[in-house]
């Protein structure tokens, strides 16, 4: 294992846990058969991700992550 790849996947990892825990209802708004795949033989991903959920409101102080201070 590579540090770099070890670090990234602890990133995203770490990113979905959070959304699932501020986003408990997240859902696919279209059939996982409509989704689609880029096409590179280099990189795996998909076009778009289209989700439905119920928003809450913003977690944090105000003014984090460049919004309204």
């Amino acid at each position: 294992p590579f540090p770099a790849q070890e670090t990234a996947e602890v990133i995203a990892r770490t990113g979905i846990e959070v959304l699932l825990d501020r986003l408990p209802d997240v859902d696919l708004a279209v059939p996982a058969e409509q989704l689609t795949r880029r096409p590179s033989p280099w990189l795996r991903g998909l076009t778009d991700l289209p989700v439905l959920f119920t928003p809450t409101p913003a977690v944090g102080r105000p003014g984090s992550f460049g919004g309204p201070a």
